[in-house]
């Protein structure tokens, strides 16, 4: 199913019936980026698959990655859901391994909802957790693109996927490279331990990019 959360920042749909949460990359506060003197400040909304508890997870941690290596007052982070009502509570399973890792899921109930037309004018990128989520939101975005008369290629630039920022490992890498699995009863860890290494790579993109 398509039950993606979001994480707390929530946001309603629109009226292009794109609501839903965005899960596994993290939600950053919706916001456009802009330049202040010489520091830039980039915008990011993480969507998920099937289920809204990546997302959460991903905005946590690239926030605190992010706050970490000194930039997090330069990157707004904020996640949503695609075609999914607000979500229930986080598994209690899920808030465990979280905990281990310092971060606190406990208030945490997806209700953020993916505003498709405003989210692509308003965020830098728009990073899917896996391609699935990214195909069928270029999809969705080509349609709207030509019902409101919007250049689809530069909303097409944005919509990004985590663990490929740059758009070019997807030439080269197998799905299991480039997808983050969804969590399970049996190996949270592991799915953790992805969005972790994913949030890093991503962070080092953007730094490369003059965050």
């Amino acid at each position: 199913d398509d039950n993606d959360g979001g994480g707390g920042g929530g946001r309603q749909g629109g009226a292009d019936g794109s609501g839903g949460c965005v899960e596994d990359v993290e939600e950053l506060s919706a916001g456009q980026a802009h330049s202040t003197g010489r520091q830039k400040e980039d915008s990011v909304d993480p969507l998920p698959g099937d289920n809204c508890w990546r997302a959460i997870y991903a905005e946590k941690q690239l926030a605190r990655q992010a706050d970490t290596l000194g930039v997090g007052d330069r990157l707004l982070v904020l996640s949503a859901g695609f075609d999914a009502q607000p979500g229930a509570k986080v598994p209690e399973e899920i808030i465990e391994e979280a905990a281990r890792r310092s971060i606190d899921l406990s208030e945490e109930k997806p209700c953020a909802a993916f505003n498709l037309l405003e989210d692509l004018e308003s965020y830098d990128y728009i990073i899917c957790l896996d391609r699935r989520i990214r195909e069928r939101m270029l999809s969705r975005a080509e349609t709207v693109a030509r019902q409101y008369r919007v250049d689809y290629t530069e909303w097409e630039s944005k919509v990004r996927l985590m663990r490929d920022i740059t758009g070019d490992k997807s030439l080269t890498k197998s799905a299991w490279e480039l997808d983050i699995s969804k969590f399970n009863t049996s190996d949270n860890e592991t799915v953790m331990n992805d969005i972790e290494s994913a949030c890093a790579e991503l962070l080092n993109a953007f730094r490369d990019r003059g965050l």
